[in-house]
């Protein structure tokens, strides 16, 4: 019986309105549904409204430091600026940075109270401050700001640069300090625009994406644990009796091959290919240090030609004795930097200080017929009949016989 109802509670009267006013759905009183929906309605009109009236003009109080800081901002790195500002495509969100003014924000981050800006610029205004080791305030709200968000685009996220490590670190310096700040239940309120959807975008991006799937698993099952302990059923147990239970068997099933389907697909998902590995060449890569110098391992590139050549110029005698290589000149490192994904061959290089490349491996993973007369007879080398795949190692003179090649695998 609702709240507003005037009569006396008595159980005829109990009785007249449950048989004439029934609920819209059987066993959820209409209050209930209402306060949910109204809700959910609130929630909606609130974040529809915080996006609409987001503002990127600076604060009265913040537009003499803001123009300060822009101007020695501009004045340092102009041409940095731009160019690497027409380099960054494919942006989430096309919102102007308050700050440094341009189109699209670069590495974007987001504040906890909505407002977009170039990561380098955010960060570099907080430390600009007198009392920057007190957090920092919006520069076009003047909210406390407690909390933020990385919102970088698709090639911001896999790019690999100083810069964008630089940002990364110092937001986790900033929430490091500041997040655990202690804040009213109102200024939580304030948040949910922002964090919501933060969140629901961050569920869908590649780093997260078996997070969703995990998140998708347990939602189906406790959407069928819902329906065979509701009441609500399209075959009533009550009225079929045995029968009742179909429906609950066959909902069960279907939820079982979904589940079946959705982990096969992300098992196979998990599995790399070599265009995977083209398209994304960080996820074989790795950077660790050998004796003092630091190493970058991954696979060759495109753009490696000049440094590949100059690696097989210097490679000597016995060296080239046992490689398989038809030159040692710029021609071929074009051919084999021009045939990555071709041919079901990976090649990996080591490179000290990113720069100069020290080591080329090559794996064939698959072997034609004529390779095992090949190899027997140029280079005295039996291949056994069930090899499937071959690994041709060739590092630079003055890392050999240094364990070099078991340090790399290793890590």
């Amino acid at each position: 019986m609702p709240w507003y109802w005037p009569f006396e509670n008595d159980s005829m009267s109990l009785e007249t309105y449950s048989i004439h006013n029934p609920s819209m759905i059987e066993g959820i009183s209409d209050d209930t549904i209402l306060l949910v929906l109204l809700t959910i309605s609130l929630i909606g009109v609130s974040i529809y409204y915080s996006r609409r009236q987001r503002n990127t003009t600076i604060h009265a109080d913040n537009r003499q430091n803001v123009e300060a800081f822009r101007e020695r901002t501009q004045q340092n790195s102009r041409a940095d600026v731009t160019d690497e500002t027409s380099s960054y495509i494919r942006r989430p969100r096309h919102d102007t940075c308050p700050i440094c003014l341009t189109d699209s924000s670069v590495l974007s981050v987001e504040t906890n109270c909505g407002h977009l800006f170039c990561g380098q610029c955010i960060i570099t205004y907080w430390k600009y401050q007198m009392n920057w080791m007190s957090g920092m305030h919006c520069p076009v709200c003047r909210q406390s700001i407690t909390v933020l968000l990385r919102c970088f685009a698709d090639d911001e996220t896999t790019a690999d640069n100083d810069i964008r490590e630089t940002v990364i670190t110092n937001v986790r310096d900033f929430n490091r300090r500041f997040s655990g700040a202690p804040r009213t239940f109102r200024e939580y309120i304030y948040d949910i625009p922002v964090l919501i959807p933060h969140i629901i975008r961050q569920m869908f991006t590649v780093q997260n994406l078996a997070w969703t799937y995990r998140l998708r698993i347990i939602l189906i099952l406790f959407t069928v644990i819902a329906y065979v302990l509701s009441p609500l059923d399209i075959l009533p147990e009550s009225v079929l009796g045995f029968l009742g239970f179909f429906d609950d068997l066959l909902v069960t099933f279907c939820a079982a091959l979904n589940k079946t389907g959705i982990i096969k697909r992300q098992t196979q998902s998990m599995v790399l290919t070599s265009d995977d590995i083209d398209k994304n060449p960080e996820l074989i890569s790795t950077t660790d240090y050998f004796e003092g110098m630091l190493i970058n391992f991954r696979p060759l590139l495109l753009t490696d030609e000049k440094k590949l050549a100059h690696f097989l110029e210097n490679l000597g005698s016995q060296t080239r004795k046992f490689s398989t290589r038809n030159g040692y000149d710029l021609n071929e490192a074009r051919d084999l930097c021009f045939a990555i994904n071709r041919y079901d061959k990976l090649r990996l290089v080591a490179l000290i200080n990113h720069e100069t490349i020290i080591a080329l491996f090559e794996f064939s993973l698959s072997i034609v017929e004529n390779e095992y007369k090949r190899f027997s007879e140029k280079y005295g080398i039996i291949l056994n009949e069930v090899t499937d795949m071959r690994f041709g190692p060739c590092i630079s003179d003055q890392y050999q016989n240094r364990h070099f090649g078991c340090c790399l695998f290793e890590k």
